[in-house]
């Protein structure tokens, strides 16, 4: 008769202390109030950054478009130089010329400043004043694409396209504030994004503390 081994019990679980429990999501939510709060500091020091560039955003914007409007008052002036009373050039006239030879310049101003007041804000949303800027940005590149798929050598060829200004052209250039609404949008959507993780986390913890708080309370 062979001779049967008795098998041990299958050992059980090691139990941890409800103690321990406690203390590990309270390190737990020590760990992401501290990485929270270098979250905020770095956050911050991204927005001041963001808040003093878009204040250069918008100088360089007006520079931008003060050069060519400032040529079409000089073509203008050639052209009135030139044909006399029938140039029926007007001061009013000429400003119109140079904002629609110029328009994309213009809104450029205009996102410029609906971003400093998006940028503003302790914590900015994507909200109206992005919206506008949003807009603006849009059209500033449709303006620009337009105006780079008809060329003109100065704002008086609107009115007579044979005139050939005495000006040299200026090369027109993308203006600088569509490349600084992007990094802008970007900056900000990694913000709000770290912002909601963090949240997330905070009461994913939260929970669990409750419940273990809860079941102590059961025993």
């Amino acid at each position: 008769m062979a001779a049967t081994t008795a098998q041990a019990p299958p050992a059980a679980p090691p139990v941890i202390p409800e103690a321990n429990v406690t203390e590990q999501v309270s390190s737990i939510q020590l760990a992401l109030e501290k990485n929270r709060f270098a979250a905020e500091k770095l956050h911050a020091s991204w927005l001041g950054w963001l808040k003093t560039l878009s204040g250069l955003v918008l100088i360089l914007s007006c520079f931008q478009a003060t050069g060519p409007f400032a040529k079409c008052f000089k073509d203008a002036e050639a052209f009135t130089h030139d044909h006399g009373s029938s140039a029926n050039l007007t001061l009013l006239k000429t400003v119109m010329l140079a904002f629609q030879d110029n328009l994309e310049y213009w809104i450029a101003i205009l996102n410029s400043i609906c971003l400093m007041l998006f940028l503003r804000a302790t914590k900015p949303s994507f909200g109206g004043a992005w919206k506008v800027a949003n807009i603006c940005m849009i059209a500033t590149v449709a303006a620009f694409i337009v105006h780079s798929q008809k060329p003109r050598t100065c704002c008086i060829q609107l009115v007579d396209s044979s005139y050939i200004s005495p000006e040299p052209p200026t090369k027109k250039s993308l203006p600088v504030v569509v490349i600084f609404h992007l990094i802008a949008s970007v900056c900000i959507g990694i913000i709000q994004l770290q912002d909601r993780i963090h949240q997330r986390n905070a009461a994913a913890v939260e929970k669990l503390k409750q419940e273990v708080m809860a079941s102590k309370k059961k025993k």
